[in-house]
């Protein structure tokens, strides 16, 4: 496994891609480095987006929304500073890792599926 930073000029057609690619897997979230201790939720829902946005009412933000589709929930990520992805050796993205200005560290856990019909290196284009 390896990760890797992505800049903050690319992380919107990287994340573009990631939900194209990965839209309807299963995921966890889990906030660390919080007053109140670690934090998890949206566990075990499938994934409908993740989208950076340079305004969202109080400065950037990058939001993470789970399903199911029906009843969508979202976590937004108030002042996002750095993104980075954890994947396999074969390109399989694990965990992104979006750390806001305060410290706060949101990781997004993807759930491999069993089987996969993508040609390995091709889970983010």
């Amino acid at each position: 496994m390896h990760t890797r930073d992505i800049p903050i000029d690319q992380w919107q057609p990287f994340l573009d891609t990631f939900t194209r690619l990965h839209q309807g897997e299963r995921m966890g979230i889990e906030v660390v480095g919080l007053a109140n201790g670690p934090r998890g939720d949206l566990s075990h829902r499938p994934l409908l987006g993740v989208v950076a946005l340079p305004d969202c009412g109080r400065g950037a933000c990058i939001e993470l929304i789970a399903g199911p589709q029906a009843e969508p929930q979202t976590r937004t990520i108030q002042h996002p500073s750095h993104l980075s992805v954890t994947e396999r050796d074969d390109g399989y993205p694990m965990v992104l890792q979006i750390t806001d200005d305060c410290g706060a560290v949101t990781l997004l856990r993807l759930e491999p599926p069993p089987h996969s019909n993508k040609p390995p290196g091709n889970y983010l284009g």
